[in-house]
């Protein structure tokens, strides 16, 4: 079985290369002329630097949002931390104003539950990834499905924009990990990765974090989709969700063992654990929907919180 699915694997791959040569040479010969919208480089730059700010736990609750008919799987807010984005059992995203808690759009078009969103640094996109095995990603200004990327087959709990919104990276229950080009359309590179993949990260230097089912956590060069690193003793249980630190350099990870995990990236790894032990991390009891807890990304100093936020 195992000899089948990278057979298949090196068969996409293949198929995409051949593709891509055809399309440089088509370029080359200045049959192809493309025009791509840069996205300009001081944001990328801001997002390296980063803002540290230091903050407490609140006392007291801020807005309370009926956002959905169907429990909430998956919540995000954009970098300005000015818009925030749920996904939900009811099949839609909805985009709120995180200072008022007004309501500002719903998007439609997944056919079922979508179990991961993010929105793009610059704020022109909104990604979701569903049930349905299929991405898609909206418009922000006006609410319109604008890439549909397909070739999963099986759900996809893990799907994020690389540091310059121009490349999507998918982790799916089907063993495998998709690079997609959105100026070209199409996905660039699949990689097998032997356990259904629960959730996954990037950092600025364009190196994939992914935490799996069989409790792995595996690294992965964004360019080439070679596998860098694996960590096979980090957690005793699945991982649920995994966050790169602002600078890239450490990555915290959450697990069904009750744990989450500190990991430096540069001699991978544990340099700390937080346990709680009045109560599971994550919720355990909800068998079914093994990424529904998952931590907001964190910057130089650590946040901890875990659950399942529901309507």
């Amino acid at each position: 079985w195992l000899r089948k699915a990278n057979e298949d694997v090196d068969t996409l791959n293949a198929t995409n290369e051949m593709v891509q040569g055809v399309i440089r040479r088509r370029e080359s010969e200045g049959i192809v002329a493309t025009a791509v919208a840069e996205v300009g480089g001081r944001v990328r730059e801001e997002l390296r630097l980063g803002t540290v700010c230091t903050t407490t736990l609140p006392s007291k609750v801020k807005h309370t949002i009926k956002a959905h008919e169907s429990d909430v799987n998956t919540v995000c807010f954009n970098i300005a931390g000015t818009m925030l984005a749920t996904g939900s059992n009811d099949n839609t995203i909805k985009l709120w104003d995180s200072q008022t808690g007004s309501h500002k759009a719903t998007l439609h078009g997944s056919m079922q539950a979508v179990m991961r969103v993010q929105i793009s640094v610059d704020d022109v996109y909104v990604l979701g990834a569903s049930n349905d095995k299929t991405t898609r990603l909206w418009t922000v200004e006006q609410g319109r499905v604008r890439h549909t990327l397909t070739g999963h087959t099986g759900k996809i709990y893990a799907g994020v924009f690389g540091p310059d919104s121009k490349k999507v990276i998918t982790g799916s229950h089907d063993r495998t990990i998709k690079l997609w080009d959105l100026t070209k359309g199409y996905c660039t590179k699949t990689v097998f990765c032997f356990s259904s993949c629960n959730t996954l990260t990037i950092n600025p230097d364009n190196l994939i974090c992914s935490g799996h089912v069989d409790a792995r956590l595996r690294f992965w060069a964004m360019r080439t989709g070679e596998q860098v690193e694996e960590m096979s003793t980090v957690h005793g249980q699945q991982i649920t969700s995994v966050s790169f630190s602002s600078d890239g350099s450490n990555v915290l990870t959450l697990s069904r063992d009750n744990t989450l995990k500190l990991v430096d990236i540069r001699t991978y790894g544990v340099v700390k654990t937080y346990a709680y032990v009045y109560r599971s991390v994550g919720l355990s009891s909800f068998q079914d929907h093994p990424s529904w807890y998952q931590r907001s990304r964190f910057p130089q100093r650590i946040e901890l919180d875990s659950g399942c936020l529901q309507s």
